[in-house]
C-alpha cells in the first residue's frame, strides 16, 4: 500500500497540469480573438459585404416566343366523313404581307398517308390589320381503321413560319338505324275498377285485319300490303 500512494499521486498531480493547460490554452485563444476584434471591425467597415442590387426601375422585361404550333383543329371521324373548319390570319404588321399555306400529308405512327387537308385559298395578300380566312376540308379514308390517330401540319409563311396542327381520331361508323320488336299485339293488364277481384285485359293497338288493309289501300294506293 505503501508504495501505491506515491504512483497514485503522480497520476493526479499530471491530470490537474494537464486541466490547467486545457484552461490557459482556453483563456489564450480567447484573448486572442478578443485582441483581433478590432482589426475585424475595421476590415468590416472599409469592406462592406456587397449588397443585391436594387429592383427599382432595373428589371428587364421579358417576353416568351409563341410556340411553333399556333393551335389545333381536332376531329373525330369515321372513313368517310368530311368535316370543314376555319384558319383565321390577321397581318398585325404595320405593311402588307403575302401568306402562303401548304399541308403536309396525313400520317400515323411515322406512316404517311396520301389524304392532304385542302385549302382554299392557299395564298393571299393581307393589308395591316386586315385578316386572310382560310377553309380547310378533310375527308377521312376508306382505309383508316377505328382507333388510330392521324396527324398533319398546314404550315403557314410569311415573314416568318408557323403552323396549325391538324389531328383525326378514327372512329366506328355510327349506324343510323331503329330496331322494332313487334309480334303478337301487346296486351295491357289492370285490375277491374268494380270488384277489385278480376282482372282485365286489353290489347295495346287496333288489330289489322284483311278489310282493313283492303281500305286503308282504296285510300292510299301507295300504303304497303
Amino acid at each position: 500500500m505503501t508504495n501505491q500512494n506515491p504512483m497514485k499521486n503522480m497520476a493526479q498531480g499530471l491530470a490537474d497540469m494537464a486541466e490547467r493547460m486545457t484552461r490557459l490554452n482556453n483563456q489564450t485563444m480567447m484573448a486572442g480573438v478578443a485582441g483581433m476584434q478590432p482589426w475585424l471591425d475595421a476590415y468590416s467597415q472599409l469592406f462592406p459585404p456587397a449588397k443585391p442590387a436594387a429592383r427599382c426601375g432595373c428589371q428587364i422585361p421579358e417576353t416568351e416566343c409563341p410556340p411553333y404550333c399556333a393551335c389545333t383543329l381536332d376531329w373525330t371521324m369515321a372513313p368517310g366523313d368530311t368535316r370543314v373548319g376555319h384558319i383565321q390570319i390577321k397581318n398585325t404588321s404595320k405593311e402588307s404581307i403575302t401568306y402562303s399555306l401548304a399541308a403536309t400529308p396525313l400520317a400515323s405512327c411515322q406512316r404517311a398517308t396520301e389524304t392532304t387537308p385542302q385549302l382554299e385559298p392557299s395564298s393571299a395578300r393581307v393589308g395591316p390589320g386586315e385578316s386572310l380566312h382560310v377553309e380547310v376540308s378533310l375527308t377521312a379514308d376508306q382505309s383508316w381503321r377505328p382507333g388510330e390517330t392521324y396527324e398533319s401540319e398546314i404550315k403557314i409563311r410569311g415573314k416568318y413560319e408557323r403552323c396549325v396542327c391538324v389531328q383525326v381520331e378514327v372512329d366506328c361508323a355510327e349506324e343510323a338505324c331503329c330496331r322494332i320488336e313487334m309480334g303478337e299485339i301487346p296486351k295491357s293488364v289492370h285490375a277491374d275498377n268494380w270488384t277489385k277481384h278480376f282482372q282485365c285485359t286489353d290489347l295495346c293497338f287496333e288489330p289489322i285485319t284483311p278489310s282493313r288493309i283492303d281500305r286503308q289501300t282504296q285510300d292510299n294506293p301507295n300504303a304497303p300490303r
